[in-house]
């Protein structure tokens, strides 16, 4: 069975997560159909919205930065995961908010490649 538990930023913070979909719903929009409180960060880019998530032990976040589209949060996932992974963990965020699939505005491939040298 999955769980999808909601964990402290350090429980996340030694993976390398990056943007892997968007949802098309604004944080206060999320927030009151889910029932939930995102937390208001800072880092080295701008201020932030996030949720930082365990799912059956895969770390997640879900994020909207001050600078991005008002209607948008971020799916962040491992970099490493494998693209049938990755699709499975974003079904299991969806489900877990009861939300359909169609809430998913765009998608990245996954696994990134980080500093291919074959091209250079």
């Amino acid at each position: 069975m999955t769980t999808v538990t909601h964990v402290e930023p350090a429980k996340v913070s030694k993976s390398h997560l990056v943007p892997v979909a968007m949802i098309d719903m604004s944080v206060p929009e999320f927030s009151e159909a889910c029932g939930i409180t995102f937390r208001h960060e800072k880092d080295d880019l701008d201020e932030y919205f996030a949720l930082y998530l365990d799912i059956s032990g895969t770390p997640a976040a879900l994020k909207r930065y001050n600078g991005e589209p008002p209607k948008g949060i971020t799916i962040y996932l491992e970099s490493t995961l494998a693209e049938k992974a990755a699709d499975r963990i974003i079904g299991k965020i969806l489900k877990h908010y009861n939300l359909t699939k169609d809430r998913i505005s765009w998608r990245e491939s996954l696994p990134v490649t980080v500093g291919d040298s074959s091209s250079a």
